[in-house]
């Protein structure tokens, strides 16, 4: 240094020697505040630092979740607050019985998500629900039609959240749903009215079909005399005393009547009648395609009805059982199976034309490429939020299995499937001639349960088993909680999140791990072998189904998970 600062300046006289000690102080505070800065660098660099500034970003959250702990995955609501879990899935089993029949089943949830009501041939079964958990079921027995026979059930409508109406040999049964406290628990009894509202009393009525308008007014379908006929009919009374009283029937169409017939109620002056099927007028007719054609219905201030004609989606081929449900009151769904596609499942939209006097047809999405059905058999689909719907069948391309696919309509209103088909319910294996009874209801917006049951024989013995499974659709998981954060929560986005020492999480290095709406991780697959060219359509843990897009990373160290969502 000496020598280096002697040829920069003489240091003979006063002033040279002043300029190289300044040089030389600079020198060593440089050198100083280098080591410095490199500490500080190298402390600023570590992995769990990095994760915390560079990855780590702050949300709102609702004041109903701010005892998320660390080391929770979650996803984000609408409005942009953290949420516990995220992701598409189902719980299975919740409720598993041996040898119980739900023959003609339909469900509905009332008292504002807290008890499902499960109608089926003789019987009304209450399930009390405790978000997506399963608590107990109380059964009770409905009552006898005017001819003192069992009520074999069509449709259970939903009119309020203690109201229903269960639909069944011609007759419509008022039903509320009240719930007593005995002891410590809250039990739900129905209250049935005492007067039965019947559609017609001629021999050749059959075949009901009935959804709400509104929270009071239901409109009905029904066939007599190779017609079809249309009517409404309103809930009066309260308790034992409540009665459906019918406004007006017409004829819907004097023609003839279709193989299959639906109802979507759009609001409380217009409902849909859709149908499918060859025509029938009581002679012998050449056979047809079965096209899918709809309808509007209008309802008069003084109930009389008026109908518009009939609008075919051509090119179709169906003559099974379909399912119709509507979005809004301008935007309908039909599910069916269509010859055409190869026995595929369809789904297709149905709107409103612009003077609400026509139904227009709209795209359409293939819920089952092929192969769904080889006879008669029933489908299921519900609206289970403003853009979301999901489809019940089983599926004789998957061995006869019940099979839930879900569905979605975009901001145009294209109609796009949402993860693969899920495998909810297998026949017993090698079981011969079995049927599945099933139904789908939705909890809330983001909540829905499946409810179903199976008969068969194998060996020559009977099989019978009812099982209930609770579903969830939820936006995709975006990362994992951090310590930080009060009213506020911190969510890592990507990097490697590292669970606490103490914690109960044990992760297998190399596997992919995905999440469900509790927050928990799910350990499926080792990387790279979680998609469908290895089998993998999505997780299943024997006790709960995971969509793929539930992936919330991959561990790399029993406590270490490189945060990768779908």
């Amino acid at each position: 240094m000496r020598d280096i600062l002697e040829g920069l300046y003489n240091t003979d006289d006063e002033k040279g020697r002043q300029k190289a000690a300044w040089c030389s102080f600079f020198f060593y505070l440089f050198l100083l505040l280098s080591f410095i800065i490199s500490i500080c660098a190298s402390v600023k660099c570590t992995k769990s630092y990095l994760n915390k500034t560079l990855f780590t970003y702050k949300f709102p959250m609702y004041e109903s979740a701010t005892d998320i702990p660390a080391g929770v995955p979650v996803s984000l609501s609408v409005r942009g607050y953290v949420q516990r879990g995220g992701g598409f899935g189902i719980y299975r089993n919740l409720r598993l019985e041996k040898d119980e029949e739900f023959r003609r089943l339909k469900t509905e949830v009332l008292l504002n998500g807290k008890v499902l009501v499960a109608a089926y041939t003789g019987k009304l079964l209450l399930l009390t629900l405790n978000g997506l958990e399963y608590d107990e079921d109380f059964s009770y027995d409905l009552p006898l039609d005017r001819y003192r026979r069992g009520i074999e059930v069509d449709h259970l409508i939903k009119l309020s959240e203690s109201r229903c109406v269960v639909i069944g040999n011609n007759e419509m049964i008022t039903v509320t749903i009240q719930s007593e406290v005995i002891g410590k628990k809250e039990v739900p009894t129905p209250v049935f009215g005492k007067e039965h509202f019947i559609l017609e009393e001629a021999e050749t009525t059959a075949f009901p079909h009935v959804d709400s308008l509104d929270n009071t007014t239901v409109a009905f379908i029904f066939e007599k005399n190779y017609q079809l006929w249309a009517g409404t009919a309103t809930w009066a009374g309260e308790g034992t005393e409540s009665r459906m009283e019918k406004n007006k029937v017409a004829i819907a169409n004097e023609e003839c009547i279709y193989k299959f017939h639906g109802v979507a109620g759009m609001s409380k002056d217009k409902f849909i009648i859709a149908a499918v099927g060859h025509p029938n007028n009581g002679t012998e007719q050449d056979r047809v395609p079965g096209d899918l054609r709809a309808k509007v219905a209008t309802v008069a201030s003084d109930g009389s009805l008026t109908f518009g004609e009939w609008t075919t989606r051509w090119f179709t081929d169906s003559s099974n059982w379909f399912s119709l449900d509507n979005f809004n009151s301008w935007q309908a769904l039909a599910c069916y199976y269509d010859g055409f596609e190869g026995n595929g499942v369809v789904a297709i939209n149905m709107f409103l034309a612009e003077d609400r006097s026509k139904v227009e047809f709209g795209g359409y999405v293939m819920v089952e490429n092929g192969g769904a059905s080889i006879d008669y058999q029933k489908i299921e689909m519900r609206i289970l939020s403003q853009d979301r719907f999901g489809v019940f069948f089983p599926d004789a391309s998957a061995n006869g299995n019940l099979i839930f696919m879900m569905g979605e309509r975009t901001a145009n209103n294209e109609l796009t499937r949402i993860g693969s088909n899920f495998v909810v319910a297998r026949q017993a294996r090698r079981a011969k001639e079995g049927n599945f009874w099933f139904s789908i209801a939705p909890v809330n917006s983001f909540q829905f349960t499946l409810l179903d049951s199976f008969k068969g024989t194998l060996n020559g013995e009977t099989i019978t088993y009812s099982s209930l499974n609770m579903g969830y659709h939820y936006a995709y998981p975006v990362g994992i909680t951090t310590n930080r954060g009060g009213k506020e929560k911190y969510i890592q986005f990507n990097g490697v999140y590292t669970f606490a020492a103490n914690s109960d999480v044990t992760l297998k290095p190399g596997y992919t791990y995905y999440t469900n709406s509790k927050g928990e991780l799910v350990r499926g697959r080792p990387y790279g072998y979680n998609h469908a060219e290895y089998g993998a359509f999505y997780v299943d843990t024997g006790d709960e189904i995971c969509a793929l897009h539930n992936q919330i990373g991959i561990a790399v160290s029993e406590k270490e998970l490189l945060i990768r969502t779908y």
